[in-house]
């Protein structure tokens, strides 16, 4: 069924994704509009970046990923804001092919799913905001809601767990998301399980995918 996904992502083939991203690359890069917004995560992943360990020389209440993210991006491509908006635009570009999916699965066409996939993208880029934990979080969540909704229409447990993959690596970038995730899917599993639609195994399944990443952070 994913596969089915992919193959009608017409507009979504790797010379359109590279060009969403040269676009979003360049947009951002134009007139660097610095926002109080980002400081938070460009200041802590600055500091890690020099040494700093994250909760022990400055502390947070955000949890480390989009910290890790950043730092990340750092080392690759040299401290910058650039850097930083590079990987940051690369989660939100990825992020399009998931609310496309989504609206495929939900019924619609390519042409609303095209719609629903630049109403994302443009409100996310006007927005200007990327570097952010909460837009990393959101970026991720739409892989866990896509891998969800393949798991609750053919059951099987590889999408389950990616599902769980996905709203772990969600907690570790903002942990209120991803555990409202988890638990609003965890509701959900447990009524289709119930009602005998999926398997009870399916709920282990992914709890076992979702405390993945939890558990490495820990």
């Amino acid at each position: 069924m994913f596969a089915n996904i992919l193959s009608r992502v017409g507009f979504l083939k790797l010379p359109a994704i590279a060009v969403f991203f040269a676009v979003t690359i360049l947009f951002f890069s134009v007139g660097n509009y610095y926002n109080s917004d980002e400081g938070v995560i460009l200041d802590g992943a600055w500091r890690m970046y020099n040494g700093d360990k994250l909760y022990t020389d400055f502390f947070s209440y955000i949890a480390p990923g989009s910290y890790w993210w950043t730092e990340l991006s750092f080392g690759l491509l040299g401290p910058s804001y650039i850097s930083a908006r590079i990987f940051s635009a690369f989660l939100l570009v990825l992020s399009i092919v998931a609310v496309y999916g989504m609206v495929i699965l939900a019924g619609g066409s390519r042409f609303s799913a095209l719609a629903g996939s630049l109403v994302w993208y443009f409100a996310n880029i006007l927005n200007v905001i990327i570097i952010n934990h909460n837009n990393h979080s959101s970026y991720l969540a739409s892989f866990a809601v896509l891998f969800m909704a393949l798991a609750l229409r053919n059951r099987r447990g590889f999408y389950f767990f990616a599902a769980g993959v996905f709203t772990g690596i969600t907690i570790v970038f903002l942990q209120t998301k991803g555990l409202a995730l988890a638990f609003g899917f965890g509701l959900l599993m447990l009524f289709y399980a119930l009602r005998a639609k999926i398997p009870k195994k399916a709920v282990l399944i992914f709890c076992g995918g979702c405390l993945i990443f939890p558990a490495i952070v820990i």
